[in-house]
């Protein structure tokens, strides 16, 4: 009787065991893409200064006057990279007006521009 009563004690702590692998499986899959990228739903849509259309994704791409490439935010800043560009685009920004105005400064300028939501 002690045998069995092993092996079922055993059974019972593999299962469990393996429960909480499978939990953590599925819990942490889930996190990939949170970790690579941070979209702030704000950005998301149509933005216009002046002739130029800026349009970003939730998925992360953008379309920035022509040209096609990713957005996101870094370290407090909007990132631009663009499509077969070395470097990337980095600004600082502020939202106003209720978020309908999104303004944007190029590092080593001075100026703000406002695109405003479409």
């Amino acid at each position: 009787m002690d045998e069995r009563a092993g092996r079922i004690k055993m059974k019972k702590q593999l299962i469990i065991v393996g429960i909480i692998v499978i939990l953590l499986t599925v819990g942490l899959s889930g996190c990939n893409n949170s970790i690579n990228k941070n979209y702030d739903s704000r950005f998301v849509g149509t933005w216009k200064y002046q002739s130029i259309t800026m349009t970003l994704s939730s998925d992360g791409t953008c379309i920035h006057g022509n040209i096609n490439g990713t957005w996101e935010i870094k370290d407090n800043k909007l990132v631009f990279t663009y499509n077969n560009w070395i470097n990337a685009e980095v600004f600082d920004y502020y939202f106003s007006e209720n978020n309908t105005i999104l303004n944007l400064k190029m590092e080593g300028n001075n100026n703000y521009l406002e695109y405003i939501k479409q």
